[in-house]
Protein backbone atom coordinates (compact mmCIF):
# COMPACT_ATOMS: atom_id res chain seq x y z
CA UNK A 1 0.00 0.00 0.00
CA UNK A 2 1.14 3.47 -1.10
CA UNK A 3 1.64 4.40 3.23
CA UNK A 4 1.06 8.74 1.42
CA UNK A 5 -2.57 7.47 0.75
CA UNK A 6 -3.53 6.08 4.78
CA UNK A 7 -1.41 9.34 5.79
CA UNK A 8 -3.69 11.65 4.25
CA UNK A 9 -6.38 10.55 7.25
CA UNK A 10 -3.87 9.47 9.40
CA UNK A 11 -1.74 12.00 10.15
CA UNK A 12 1.34 11.25 8.13
CA UNK A 13 2.47 8.82 11.66
CA UNK A 14 5.12 6.48 9.76
CA UNK A 15 4.87 2.87 10.62
CA UNK A 16 7.55 0.54 10.81
CA UNK A 17 6.88 -2.95 11.33
CA UNK A 18 8.92 -5.54 13.88
CA UNK A 19 10.64 -1.97 15.36
CA UNK A 20 11.31 -4.26 18.69
CA UNK A 21 14.00 -4.99 21.04
CA UNK A 22 13.25 -4.65 24.73
CA UNK A 23 12.87 -7.00 27.53
CA UNK A 24 10.50 -9.87 26.84
CA UNK A 25 8.68 -12.03 29.20
CA UNK A 26 7.25 -15.19 27.55
CA UNK A 27 4.42 -16.96 29.65
CA UNK A 28 3.28 -20.35 27.92
CA UNK A 29 0.47 -21.77 29.60
CA UNK A 30 -1.77 -25.24 28.22
CA UNK A 31 -3.41 -28.32 30.24
CA UNK A 32 -1.32 -28.83 33.36
CA UNK A 33 1.59 -27.11 32.39
CA UNK A 34 2.53 -23.55 33.48
CA UNK A 35 6.11 -22.44 32.05
CA UNK A 36 7.76 -19.17 32.69
CA UNK A 37 10.70 -18.03 30.68
CA UNK A 38 11.93 -14.23 30.60
CA UNK A 39 14.67 -13.02 28.35
CA UNK A 40 16.36 -10.00 25.94
CA UNK A 41 14.59 -10.37 22.85
CA UNK A 42 14.87 -8.29 19.01
CA UNK A 43 11.29 -10.04 19.22
CA UNK A 44 9.37 -12.66 21.52
CA UNK A 45 8.95 -15.55 19.05
CA UNK A 46 11.10 -16.05 15.25
CA UNK A 47 8.97 -18.81 13.45
CA UNK A 48 11.35 -20.23 11.11
CA UNK A 49 10.16 -22.55 7.85
CA UNK A 50 13.43 -23.93 7.26
CA UNK A 51 13.07 -26.27 11.08
CA UNK A 52 9.19 -25.91 11.97
CA UNK A 53 10.42 -24.14 14.88
CA UNK A 54 9.33 -21.02 16.89
CA UNK A 55 12.94 -19.28 18.12
CA UNK A 56 13.34 -17.03 20.93
CA UNK A 57 14.68 -13.64 20.26
CA UNK A 58 16.81 -13.88 16.84
CA UNK A 59 16.11 -16.42 13.88
CA UNK A 60 18.50 -18.27 14.60
CA UNK A 61 18.44 -18.07 18.74
CA UNK A 62 17.29 -21.08 20.78
CA UNK A 63 14.41 -23.27 19.90
CA UNK A 64 11.70 -22.40 22.01
CA UNK A 65 9.51 -26.09 22.67
CA UNK A 66 6.37 -26.27 23.50
CA UNK A 67 3.41 -28.73 22.60
CA UNK A 68 1.02 -26.44 21.90
CA UNK A 69 2.64 -26.10 18.32
CA UNK A 70 4.00 -27.55 15.97
CA UNK A 71 5.24 -26.37 12.59
CA UNK A 72 6.09 -28.18 8.88
CA UNK A 73 7.68 -25.61 6.45
CA UNK A 74 5.57 -22.57 5.79
CA UNK A 75 2.41 -24.04 8.05
CA UNK A 76 2.61 -22.96 11.79
CA UNK A 77 -0.28 -24.83 13.82
CA UNK A 78 -1.25 -23.58 17.49
CA UNK A 79 -3.73 -25.90 19.23
CA UNK A 80 -3.93 -24.29 22.82
CA UNK A 81 -1.08 -21.51 23.06
CA UNK A 82 -1.51 -19.23 25.51
CA UNK A 83 1.62 -16.21 25.45
CA UNK A 84 1.36 -12.98 27.63
CA UNK A 85 4.44 -10.98 26.29
CA UNK A 86 6.29 -7.51 27.33
CA UNK A 87 7.83 -6.31 24.92
CA UNK A 88 7.56 -4.65 20.82
CA UNK A 89 6.88 -8.13 18.95
CA UNK A 90 4.48 -11.36 19.90
CA UNK A 91 5.39 -13.61 17.24
CA UNK A 92 7.40 -12.89 13.95
CA UNK A 93 6.99 -14.21 10.28
CA UNK A 94 9.83 -13.45 7.71
CA UNK A 95 8.45 -15.47 4.79
CA UNK A 96 4.72 -16.74 3.87
CA UNK A 97 3.51 -18.49 5.87
CA UNK A 98 0.09 -20.10 6.88
CA UNK A 99 -0.88 -19.88 10.99
CA UNK A 100 -3.36 -23.20 11.43
CA UNK A 101 -5.78 -22.89 14.66
CA UNK A 102 -6.06 -26.10 15.51
CA UNK A 103 -9.93 -27.04 15.76
CA UNK A 104 -11.77 -26.88 18.78
CA UNK A 105 -8.41 -25.34 20.43
CA UNK A 106 -8.09 -21.49 21.75
CA UNK A 107 -5.77 -19.78 21.28
CA UNK A 108 -4.17 -16.43 22.62
CA UNK A 109 -1.81 -13.44 22.44
CA UNK A 110 -1.33 -10.97 25.10
CA UNK A 111 1.40 -8.00 24.31
CA UNK A 112 1.70 -5.01 26.62
CA UNK A 113 4.40 -2.43 25.60
CA UNK A 114 5.43 0.58 27.22
CA UNK A 115 8.56 1.47 25.40
CA UNK A 116 9.23 4.42 23.00
CA UNK A 117 9.71 2.46 19.90
CA UNK A 118 7.74 2.91 16.61
CA UNK A 119 5.40 0.23 16.64
CA UNK A 120 4.32 -3.16 18.40
CA UNK A 121 2.09 -5.78 17.27
CA UNK A 122 1.41 -9.24 18.58
CA UNK A 123 1.45 -11.02 15.20
CA UNK A 124 3.78 -9.32 12.33
CA UNK A 125 4.43 -11.26 8.90
CA UNK A 126 6.71 -9.64 6.59
CA UNK A 127 5.16 -11.34 3.60
CA UNK A 128 1.67 -12.80 2.94
CA UNK A 129 0.05 -14.40 6.13
CA UNK A 130 -3.14 -16.59 6.09
CA UNK A 131 -5.30 -17.92 9.22
CA UNK A 132 -7.58 -20.50 9.29
CA UNK A 133 -9.62 -22.55 11.85
CA UNK A 134 -9.85 -22.45 15.00
CA UNK A 135 -10.41 -19.44 17.96
CA UNK A 136 -7.25 -16.75 18.62
CA UNK A 137 -7.69 -14.03 20.54
CA UNK A 138 -5.15 -11.18 20.55
CA UNK A 139 -4.90 -8.30 22.89
CA UNK A 140 -2.76 -5.63 23.10
CA UNK A 141 -1.64 -2.78 25.06
CA UNK A 142 1.03 0.20 24.80
CA UNK A 143 2.25 3.44 24.95
CA UNK A 144 4.20 3.07 21.63
CA UNK A 145 3.85 5.30 18.44
CA UNK A 146 1.41 2.59 17.11
CA UNK A 147 -0.10 -0.30 18.52
CA UNK A 148 -1.82 -3.10 16.82
CA UNK A 149 -3.12 -6.91 16.90
CA UNK A 150 -1.95 -7.98 13.15
CA UNK A 151 0.79 -5.97 11.14
CA UNK A 152 1.15 -7.52 6.98
CA UNK A 153 3.19 -6.31 4.59
CA UNK A 154 1.78 -8.40 1.75
CA UNK A 155 -1.93 -10.00 1.72
CA UNK A 156 -3.88 -11.30 4.27
CA UNK A 157 -6.60 -13.80 4.29
CA UNK A 158 -8.27 -15.05 7.05
CA UNK A 159 -10.82 -18.39 5.89
CA UNK A 160 -13.12 -20.35 9.02
CA UNK A 161 -11.75 -18.86 12.01
CA UNK A 162 -12.78 -17.44 15.03
CA UNK A 163 -10.91 -13.77 15.64
CA UNK A 164 -11.40 -11.50 18.97
CA UNK A 165 -8.79 -8.66 18.50
CA UNK A 166 -8.54 -5.79 20.92
CA UNK A 167 -6.08 -3.15 20.26
CA UNK A 168 -5.24 -0.03 23.27
CA UNK A 169 -2.94 2.74 22.43
CA UNK A 170 -2.92 5.31 25.36
CA UNK A 171 -4.07 8.02 22.94
CA UNK A 172 -1.92 7.38 20.50
CA UNK A 173 -2.64 5.35 16.71
CA UNK A 174 -3.88 1.93 17.34
CA UNK A 175 -5.37 -0.65 14.95
CA UNK A 176 -6.68 -4.26 14.64
CA UNK A 177 -5.58 -5.26 11.67
CA UNK A 178 -2.85 -3.15 9.49
CA UNK A 179 -2.58 -5.04 5.98
CA UNK A 180 -0.40 -3.30 3.12
CA UNK A 181 -1.90 -5.72 0.58
CA UNK A 182 -4.98 -7.27 0.17
CA UNK A 183 -7.37 -8.32 2.88
CA UNK A 184 -10.22 -11.35 2.46
CA UNK A 185 -12.01 -12.84 4.95
CA UNK A 186 -14.61 -16.06 4.26
CA UNK A 187 -16.56 -18.26 6.67
CA UNK A 188 -14.95 -16.39 9.28
CA UNK A 189 -16.45 -14.35 12.86
CA UNK A 190 -14.41 -11.37 13.69
CA UNK A 191 -14.88 -9.43 16.52
CA UNK A 192 -12.36 -6.19 16.76
CA UNK A 193 -12.37 -3.00 19.07
CA UNK A 194 -10.10 0.50 19.36
CA UNK A 195 -10.03 2.00 22.75
CA UNK A 196 -9.73 5.57 22.81
CA UNK A 197 -7.11 6.68 20.46
CA UNK A 198 -5.56 9.88 18.62
CA UNK A 199 -6.18 7.67 15.61
CA UNK A 200 -8.18 4.79 16.15
CA UNK A 201 -8.45 2.47 12.96
CA UNK A 202 -10.07 -1.12 13.37
CA UNK A 203 -8.79 -1.88 9.88
CA UNK A 204 -6.37 -0.43 7.44
CA UNK A 205 -5.85 -2.51 3.71
CA UNK A 206 -5.47 -1.96 0.17
CA UNK A 207 -8.45 -3.65 -0.44
CA UNK A 208 -11.27 -5.29 1.84
CA UNK A 209 -13.11 -8.22 0.38
CA UNK A 210 -16.06 -9.76 3.21
CA UNK A 211 -17.61 -13.17 2.28
CA UNK A 212 -20.20 -15.13 4.33
CA UNK A 213 -18.80 -13.53 7.69
CA UNK A 214 -20.01 -11.70 10.39
CA UNK A 215 -17.93 -8.79 11.30
CA UNK A 216 -18.21 -6.78 14.64
CA UNK A 217 -16.13 -3.43 14.27
CA UNK A 218 -15.72 -0.85 16.59
CA UNK A 219 -13.83 2.38 17.68
CA UNK A 220 -13.34 4.65 20.80
CA UNK A 221 -13.46 7.87 21.14
CA UNK A 222 -10.68 10.03 19.11
CA UNK A 223 -8.40 12.08 21.24
CA UNK A 224 -6.81 14.04 19.04
CA UNK A 225 -8.92 17.30 18.57
CA UNK A 226 -6.91 18.51 15.54
CA UNK A 227 -7.96 15.11 13.44
CA UNK A 228 -11.32 14.38 15.02
CA UNK A 229 -11.57 10.75 13.20
CA UNK A 230 -12.82 7.25 13.62
CA UNK A 231 -12.94 4.56 11.33
CA UNK A 232 -13.71 1.41 11.25
CA UNK A 233 -12.63 -0.26 7.98
CA UNK A 234 -10.07 2.07 5.75
CA UNK A 235 -9.09 0.35 2.44
CA UNK A 236 -6.92 2.17 -0.46
CA UNK A 237 -9.08 0.40 -3.15
CA UNK A 238 -12.14 -1.31 -3.42
CA UNK A 239 -14.67 -2.39 -0.48
CA UNK A 240 -16.96 -5.40 -0.67
CA UNK A 241 -19.14 -7.30 1.50
CA UNK A 242 -20.97 -10.06 0.25
CA UNK A 243 -23.69 -11.88 2.75
CA UNK A 244 -23.04 -12.79 6.30
CA UNK A 245 -23.34 -9.45 8.54
CA UNK A 246 -21.73 -6.45 10.05
CA UNK A 247 -21.90 -4.33 12.44
CA UNK A 248 -19.93 -1.17 12.89
CA UNK A 249 -19.62 1.82 15.92
CA UNK A 250 -17.41 4.21 16.06
CA UNK A 251 -17.03 6.54 19.71
CA UNK A 252 -16.77 10.19 19.22
CA UNK A 253 -14.66 12.08 17.00
CA UNK A 254 -15.48 14.93 14.74
CA UNK A 255 -15.62 12.25 11.53
CA UNK A 256 -17.11 8.91 12.37
CA UNK A 257 -16.68 6.91 9.24
CA UNK A 258 -17.62 3.16 9.54
CA UNK A 259 -16.37 2.19 5.75
CA UNK A 260 -13.80 4.74 3.07
CA UNK A 261 -12.62 3.85 0.56
CA UNK A 262 -9.80 5.96 -0.35
CA UNK A 263 -9.08 5.43 -4.69
CA UNK A 264 -11.96 2.51 -5.17
CA UNK A 265 -15.86 2.11 -4.33
CA UNK A 266 -18.01 0.26 -1.81
CA UNK A 267 -20.31 -2.54 -2.42
CA UNK A 268 -22.37 -4.31 -0.44
CA UNK A 269 -25.80 -4.31 0.22
CA UNK A 270 -26.50 -1.27 2.99
CA UNK A 271 -28.97 0.90 3.44
CA UNK A 272 -27.03 4.17 4.24
CA UNK A 273 -28.62 7.66 2.61
CA UNK A 274 -27.30 8.05 -0.63
CA UNK A 275 -25.23 5.25 -1.03
CA UNK A 276 -24.93 3.67 -4.21
CA UNK A 277 -22.89 0.41 -5.40
CA UNK A 278 -19.78 1.44 -6.89
CA UNK A 279 -20.20 4.40 -6.77
CA UNK A 280 -19.79 5.17 -3.16
CA UNK A 281 -16.64 5.99 -1.08
CA UNK A 282 -17.67 6.85 1.95
CA UNK A 283 -20.52 5.67 4.51
CA UNK A 284 -20.41 7.52 7.96
CA UNK A 285 -21.52 6.03 10.39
Amino acid sequence: MKKAAVFTIVCAIIISLCACGKTTEIKITGGDKDQIRSQIADAALFYSTEDGFLHKGRPDGEIFESEYYSGNGKELTLSGLDLVIRGNCGIYFKDDVSLVLSPGTENSISLETDTDSSSAYAVDAEKSLSISGGKLEINTLGTCELVGCIACSGDLEIKNSSLSLSSVSADRGSYCIYCDGDLSVSGSRISAGIGDAAYPYCIVCRSFMSESSDLNLSCGKCTETTLGTSCCVYAENDIRLVSGSWSFTCGKAEKKISLYSENGAIYGDFTAENYVPGETRIIYN
